[in-house]
């Protein structure tokens, strides 16, 4: 008997029990990133000039965590809003950065979380700002 057959005819077996250990393992919901009260923004870039001259970008990636449900649901109904402000407001802050000089990511937190209470109409959610990078 060819050594392959052999291979194959000792993982058939194992082969056969692996999308029951996978259903097994499977249970009501799935784990969100960043836990159920996190509501993800996708990716907001702005432009910079770099230090040659070029066109480079400035890119965040930004999250929104609320322990309320009622701002939850309002952070997801907004949503849109809340990315065209962030657009903004990263694109003003972008422009503003000298080639030389590091972003000052506190200043653009503070500016991001007043643009959330701004459009939600309240406090009670809280920016995230994960990571950043100027290319």
């Amino acid at each position: 008997m060819d050594r392959r057959h052999a291979a194959l005819a000792l993982a058939l077996p194992f082969l056969a029990l692996m999308p029951a250990a996978a259903s097994a393992g499977e249970g009501g919901e799935k784990k969100r990133a960043g836990g159920m009260n996190f509501v993800p923004v996708r990716t907001i870039t702005g432009n910079v000039t770099r230090a040659d001259g070029r066109r480079g970008v400035f890119t965040a990636e930004l999250g929104i965590d609320s322990a309320d449900p009622s701002i939850h649901e309002r952070i997801v109904q907004y949503m849109p809003r809340l990315r065209d402000a962030y657009a903004a407001s990263v694109q003003v802050f972008a422009a503003s950065l000298r080639p030389d000089a590091v972003p000052n990511l506190d200043l653009l937190s503070q500016r991001l979380q007043a643009e959330t209470d701004r459009v939600l109409g309240r406090r009670g959610a809280r920016l995230l700002l994960g990571t950043c990078l100027v290319n």
